[in-house]
């Protein structure tokens, strides 16, 4: 079964970030992540999205949902075929 094409409107993107100890977020990262550092403290945020008129994209404008999520951020590292790769973990 083929998904429909969405589209909408991301309406509002807050991100906010603050220092976190790094032993506190290496104890709740699964492996193969640990805290990317930045100058001694690990850095976490949250993500807060509201997203409207969200439809199938066949869908006239004037309808559809809306939608507000939040996500935790965190900077991480690991490992892969022996380089460290940086990213982040939602």
């Amino acid at each position: 079964m083929k998904i429909p094409a969405i589209e909408g409107v991301i309406d509002r993107r807050i991100l906010a970030n603050f220092r976190v100890d790094p032993e506190a977020m290496a104890r709740v990262l699964p492996a193969p992540f640990r805290p990317q550092l930045i100058q001694g403290y690990a850095i976490g945020g949250v993500c807060l999205i509201r997203l409207t008129k969200v439809r199938p994209r066949c869908a006239p404008f004037s309808w559809g949902i809306r939608s507000e999520n939040a996500a935790h951020r965190f900077a991480v590292e690991w490992v892969s075929d022996g380089q460290t790769q940086q990213g982040v973990y939602v």
